[in-house]
């Protein structure tokens, strides 16, 4: 006869084994360090602007860009390579993201035009919320890029701090190509 663990082992094996199916992602307003711990070095490096540097993590099944203000995290963008982001996952990451707080979601009122603009954009569907702190914002994207055969899902889950979301506002308006350097 083998003898039981512990009640107290018993039940942290099983938080343990439960948590283990979601994986703990890094939280905007974590440090680099924070997020270096978590997932090792960084796998490319892909600043903003000289300011803003930004690094990419992998943890599968996701890939994490995460933007930097000094030394803390102000926005991630989340999503996996050739998958779509499930309501699981994203219900996860935004409670990650909530230290304490709950999220509101946004009804998203479209004028007139803005279903020509969000196909012209290729964006087949849009969601947002905000946290009820007001400090923290959430937008899921789903769109596509290429044409035909060449044609690839994305779909991204972008969290971060106003400023965070001013820089993706930002980065967008640039009429440039964003293209990661490996990280030596």
């Amino acid at each position: 006869m083998h003898p039981q663990p512990p009640p107290t082992l018993r039940v942290l094996a099983t938080i343990l084994s439960l948590t283990a199916a979601y994986p703990v992602l890094a939280v905007v307003g974590e440090t680099q360090t924070q997020y270096q711990q978590r997932y090792g070095k960084p796998t490319h490096e892909m600043a903003v602007d000289v300011d803003h540097p930004g690094f990419i993590y992998k943890k599968k099944p996701y890939v994490i860009y995460a933007a930097f203000s000094g030394e803390v995290s102000v926005g991630e963008m989340i999503f996996k390579p050739n998958a779509n982001l499930s309501d699981v996952d994203i219900a996860q990451l935004l409670k990650q993201n909530s230290p304490g707080w709950s999220w509101r979601k946004e009804n998203i009122v479209q004028s007139k035009g803005d279903a020509e603009t969000m196909q012209n954009m290729k964006i087949l569907k849009l969601e947002m919320w905000s946290r009820i702190d007001g400090q923290s914002f959430a937008t899921h994207v789903q769109s596509y890029t290429g044409e035909g055969k060449d044609r690839i899902p994305m779909d991204i889950l972008l969290i971060g701090t106003k400023e965070g979301v001013d820089l993706v506002t930002q980065m967008s308006k640039m009429n440039q190509q964003w293209v990661p350097k490996p990280v030596k």
